[in-house]
């Protein structure tokens, strides 16, 4: 075949000279308009700029860590009366493990549920110890029957796990529990994602905690990172517990027998039968002991590639 000819390309004509000077003056106005200098405001030009120092307290990772967590069944014993409690957290470093100090944070269980993490201000309770301190406790108060995420480790830095001893590595036990019942579901769930960093006015995210060592406020940023038993999860759709199911099936039971006594004419048996299914009810979603997160965070710790327990 013989190939197409090759045409030269046609120069651009721009008519008479005059044509030609008004192009080339629309393209400097272009130009000028578009790389020149701007005439609008610049967002921040009025402040100073940042020092060295600021620049650096930017970067401080003070808080930042990897946590272990459990979840802590908690209820007032007494309904109605707010109830305290006290945690106590401790931990020394050994050969297997290096750290300066210790944190201890407690988090509502639906702390997670909206999207994935917590800010500081969600924070039920927290503390830390002084450097080359390695106790702490963290009291509040408990006013109705609730599902706790109770964080502890290092202050700065990675939990790396215990060695495999029969010594006791570390503490985490409630030394205080007026008007207020409470059991460990599980002391060791999983472990959290604990960000620190330095506030920035113009940055919106959640509020702080007062360190009690600095007195000064604290934001931090908390999210889960592994749950061992993917039991422990509970995502928007999942099915009730056995349990819940059970609770929610004798509620059922009572009411209908309430119905029956109620239309023989023993109104006071009716009512001693509503009021214990009632009992059952009012609390029935506080009484799940799953980590509430959403369904995609769910579905991604659902498939960690190690063996669940």
């Amino acid at each position: 075949m013989v190939p197409p000819p090759v045409l030269p390309r046609r120069p651009l004509r721009c008519g008479t000279p005059a044509r030609a000077a008004r192009l080339a003056g629309t393209a400097l106005v272009l130009a000028l308009a578009t790389f020149g200098p701007s005439t609008a405001p610049i967002v921040g030009a009025d402040r100073p700029p940042p020092s060295r120092k600021d620049e650096k307290a930017w970067l401080d990772d003070a808080g930042t860590a990897v946590l272990g967590f459990g979840l802590l069944r908690v209820a007032p014993t007494r309904p109605g009366i707010p109830g305290i409690l006290t945690l106590r957290y401790e931990e020394p470093p050994t050969s297997y493990s290096a750290f300066d100090a210790v944190q201890l944070l407690v988090l509502p269980g639906d702390a997670f549920a909206a999207d994935g993490r917590a800010f500081a201000d969600r924070a039920k309770g927290f503390s830390r110890s002084a450097a080359s301190t390695y106790a702490v406790e963290v009291t509040l108060s408990v006013t109705a029957p609730a599902l706790l995420v109770v964080g502890y480790g290092p202050f700065v830095g990675p939990d790396t796990s215990r060695p495999l001893t029969l010594s006791r590595a570390y503490s985490l036990e409630v030394t205080k529990a007026e008007g207020v019942s409470r059991a460990f579901v599980d002391a060791e769930a999983g472990e959290l994602q604990v960000k620190a960093w330095t506030h920035r006015p113009e940055v919106t995210r959640g509020g702080p905690v007062t360190d009690p060592v600095t007195k000064r406020d604290h934001w931090f940023e908390v999210r889960p990172e592994i749950v061992y038993d993917r039991e422990r999860l509970k995502a928007p759709g999942d099915p009730e517990t056995a349990d819940t199911s059970a609770r929610r099936r004798e509620a059922d039971t009572l009411r209908s027998r309430a119905k029956e006594l109620s239309a023989a004419g023993k109104a006071d048996a009716a009512a001693d039968l509503v009021r214990e299914a009632d009992d059952l009810t009012t609390h029935l979603e506080a009484s799940d002991d799953r980590l509430l997160v959403p369904a995609a965070l769910a579905a991604r710790m659902r498939r960690l590639p190690f063996r669940w327990k």
